[in-house]
């Protein structure tokens, strides 16, 4: 559990490293109530070449830390945590694997990224456009 006070921040890193070799995926879960944009501590993602097709993102993708929200990327994946100007609070895993996700999990290889823009408010059913986009687009 990572708690960041005012002006507290991550510089940028990758979560795998030598004494890290087997993590695949990153996950965090935010839980900031009434998080608003001044507050700051956005995750920014540096994407890798290529796969900057998330709208509004280059090959630099920030990530408000909405209350509710689960980001999964994969562990390679460079990434820092700007400045927060208010307490920010944020749960992360991961998840390893001896093999790598391209002989373990095929099926997960991003091929082009879809379109993620949607609300801040909204929320995610089962039946929704943007949960049947990701299994559509992303697991083929």
């Amino acid at each position: 559990l990572a708690r960041y006070s005012n002006g507290a921040r991550y510089v940028r890193h990758s979560d795998v490293s030598p004494q890290t070799p087997d993590r695949r995926l990153t996950c965090i879960y935010y839980m900031n109530p009434d998080w608003k944009k001044q507050d700051g501590g956005e995750l920014r993602l540096y994407l890798p070449e290529g796969r900057g097709g998330v709208q509004g993102c280059t090959n630099a993708c920030d990530v408000a830390p909405l209350m509710d929200r689960l980001l999964l990327f994969r562990s390679e994946i460079e990434h820092e945590v700007l400045p927060s100007q208010a307490p920010r609070q944020a749960l992360s895993g991961w998840i390893y694997s001896p093999c790598s996700i391209e002989s373990c999990c095929p099926a997960l290889l991003l091929r082009e990224m879809p379109d993620l823009s949607m609300p801040e408010n909204a929320t995610l059913g089962a039946n929704s456009s943007f949960v049947r986009t990701l299994s559509t687009s992303w697991c083929r």
